[in-house]
């Protein structure tokens, strides 16, 4: 649960990002690219939400533990930073 938590606030945050790039803002996940569109990040993010389902249902223990809390920490400092610059959770 806190996983798919973290993963929403980073996409809403990222979602806020594609439109602020006049701004100077830019995205520094290295699979999204610089300057990703929405439906970029849409689909970045739905894919890394299954992603995330798959290996918490079909990994075994202690992996699948541990690929929650990856995905938490990871995500869960990218919104931080986000937020942490001025971007907003926007959906």
């Amino acid at each position: 649960m806190a996983s798919n938590i973290a993963i929403a606030a980073d996409w809403g945050t990222s979602l806020n990002l594609t439109e602020r790039y006049d701004e100077g803002y830019w995205e520094t996940n290295k699979i999204l690219g610089r300057n990703p569109s929405r439906g970029d990040v849409n689909k970045y993010f739905i894919a890394r939400t299954m992603l995330n389902y798959n290996m918490a249902r079909y990994m075994q223990e202690p992996w699948d533990t541990w690929s929650l809390y990856f995905t938490t920490i990871a995500h869960g400092k990218a919104a931080s930073d986000n937020i942490g610059i001025g971007l907003k959770v926007d959906f």
